[in-house]
């Protein structure tokens, strides 16, 4: 819709579409915002509301979504892009702190506030904010505003005073595919080299928002700048274990890819033969910390490592050496498989 009408305004091209090459072709220090954002098919409506915004030709725009996923990093896009047009520099302010201290609703100028869902928690506060959203609407001041919840809600709109001359974007929470460009465009910013299979498993194995990404890139980060191949793949996995899913826990992944290798075979050369395999793995191929590999097998630091040493020395056997390998070539293709 907001497409629709910068075509009808300013020819076939969106104002949108002018604005993301401009910021393109600008240098990085100036647009590192910009550079950070990855553009999605879920939040491009927001993002071109905030460009019209920023260009004058929606003055009031209103963007909602969940947390982490970019809201505040559009709104710094259009205080960039505000000051590319007109040479004024506009800040990103806390809607909550700039209520807090009485700010001047009345100011010439665009007004871009971030976190307005914080207002509308007490009553009172909600209605301090529609009256300064209703003075601004008056007046003519163009205010840009982002609530962070899953979906507009009926506090947020009633906040909105009149409604109609208001543009109001909505971010919903990306897909698997969409957290993948995130994760990609995250470890640009970073300079990280990651695996195409591991993109695709961090990007389905993380839990969280676009703040978990984040930490999990800059985890890896401090650790290495390039991260390919198996036994990299599995570090990184292991480096990034916090931020995973309770549903793809790394310890239960490898003692069931272990245990479903190891059992056919029926070798008995070692007792527990498939827990000391996997403790083996955990430790050495995934660095899964010793605590986190006791309280998985309920069972002493101690143990694991009595465990580990025990399966280190067997090696020395080239049928151990071999049986590893086969148990590598399996965790290898349980990774395809997610």
């Amino acid at each position: 819709m907001v497409g629709l009408r910068a075509q009808k305004e300013v020819g076939e091209e969106a104002v949108a579409s002018r604005a993301l090459r401009r910021l393109n072709f600008h240098p990085r220090e100036q647009r590192s915002e910009y550079f950070r954002f990855a553009a999605l098919p879920s939040n491009l409506a927001a993002l071109e509301s905030a460009l019209l915004f920023s260009t004058g030709l929606t003055p009031f725009v209103a963007v909602s979504g969940c947390t982490g996923w970019g809201k505040s990093q559009i709104l710094r896009i259009a205080a960039e892009h505000v000051q590319l047009e007109t040479n004024l520099k506009v800040k990103v302010r806390s809607a909550g702190q700039y209520l807090l201290r009485r700010g001047r609703w009345d100011m010439p100028g665009p007004l871009i506030l971030d976190d307005a869902q914080l207002c509308l928690q007490r009553p009172r506060e909600r209605q301090v904010l529609r009256n300064a959203l209703e003075l601004r609407s008056r007046l003519g001041r163009p205010t840009m505003l982002t609530f962070a919840c899953e979906r507009s809600s009926k506090a947020m709109e009633s906040c909105l005073p009149q409604h109609h001359r208001w543009s109001v974007a909505h971010i919903p929470a990306p897909g698997r595919l969409e957290r993948q460009v995130v994760l990609r465009q995250l470890a640009k910013a970073e300079g990280i080299d990651l695996s195409d299979r591991l993109f695709s498993l961090l990007s389905t194995m993380i839990n969280g928002n676009g703040h978990s990404l984040l930490g999990a890139v800059q985890r890896l980060g401090l650790l290495n700048n390039a991260w390919f191949g198996l036994e990299n793949e599995c570090l990184a996995l292991g480096t990034v274990h916090p931020y995973l899913a309770s549903e793809w826990d790394l310890r239960r992944l490898v003692d069931r890819c272990i245990y479903e290798t190891t059992e056919p075979l029926g070798l008995d050369f070692c007792p527990d033969l498939a827990r000391c395999v996997s403790i083996h793995f955990m430790r050495r191929l995934f660095a899964i910390p010793e605590e986190d590999v006791a309280r998985f097998y309920r069972i002493e630091p101690g143990e694991v490592f009595s465990h580990e040493h025990v399966f280190s020395l067997a090696l020395m056997d080239p049928k151990v050496s071999r049986l590893r390998a086969i148990c590598l070539e399996a965790l290898d293709q349980s990774l395809a498989l997610i």
